[in-house]
């Protein structure tokens, strides 16, 4: 077969793309899996997908669901539109670190993600364990900052959230007030380095009138919370204010306490009151 005059060695397709690529796509076209209904296709994606986990070293273009869009142009017009297979986001500080031509790349990623799940529930989790700390520029609180700036104008749409920050980006949640209207499940920490300074109080989801389960520290407690509202609660870095917090949750009616914190038996005692609503306390 010849060129074209406007087509490079080695390319017979008007794109300019290899011809080996050419020809999967075309073998891809009329195999019998391809000729499945569009929601058969999306049942398959959902069942053998694996969450996107930005902070890998191939930032998951790899893995799916990035790899159902190299099957065939349907396919990926398949993949691309549905919602669900890019709503669960996994975004993990360290791994990204570890390369530092993802620190740009990280946040670019994630807004991909956001706007292919186009309003569907998500569930999103952004962690790291310890804060990188070294001479000079030190990239972990730009990136975090990224990470979230990319992240609080979807507010609208999350629903199962973990999210370690730092005070800075805590205060940055201010701008959440009221636009959490999904959020069911919250599970906030800061890591294992700090927390936001005594006195400091956040208004962030307050008004969260779905919300029912926290996971959280009492470091976390410079969040206003909805309280009254929470009927599931999990607990670690016991402290003073440990026992009233749990009495401010009159409707509770699952507790979890963090066992491996010694403190657990200075801060509970035979006086401290749990709500009569509460059926069952576990010790993690």
């Amino acid at each position: 077969m010849g060129q074209t005059e406007n087509s490079p060695a080695g390319t017979s397709d008007p794109d300019g793309r290899p011809e080996e690529l050419h020809i999967v796509e075309q073998r891809a076209a009329i195999a019998p899996i391809d000729r499945l209904p569009v929601e058969v296709l999306e049942q398959i994606m959902e069942e053998v997908y694996f969450p996107p986990l930005i902070g890998l070293a191939s930032s998951d273009l790899r893995e799916s669901p990035w790899t159902f869009a190299l099957v065939s142009r349907r396919w990926r017009d398949i993949a691309c539109q549905h919602q669900p297979l890019w709503a669960t986001i996994w975004v993990d500080i360290e791994r990204i670190l570890g390369l530092e031509s993802h620190w740009t790349i990280a946040p670019l990623v994630l807004a991909i993600l956001l706007e292919r799940s186009s309003g569907h529930p998500l569930d999103i989790s952004v962690t790291y364990r310890h804060e990188p700390v070294g001479p000079g520029f030190n990239p972990f609180a730009t990136l975090l900052h990224r990470i979230y700036e990319v992240l609080i104008p979807h507010s609208y749409h999350w629903q199962d959230v973990w999210f370690s920050l730092t005070e800075t980006t805590a205060l940055s949640f201010a701008r959440v007030r009221g636009h959490s209207p999904m959020l069911r499940n919250l599970r906030i920490d800061f890591g294992n380095f700090g927390e936001v300074r005594h006195g400091i109080t956040i208004n962030a989801f307050e008004v969260a009138p779905r919300l029912k389960a926290l996971h959280f520290s009492v470091s976390s407690t410079c969040f206003l919370l909805p309280w009254a509202q929470i009927t599931r609660a999990s607990l670690q870095e016991l402290r003073d204010e440990t026992p009233a917090l749990i009495g401010r949750m009159h409707n509770l009616r699952e507790l979890s306490l963090d066992l491996s914190d010694p403190s657990i038996f200075y801060y509970f005692s035979t006086t401290t009151t749990i709500p009569a609503s509460t059926s069952s306390v576990r010790l993690a």
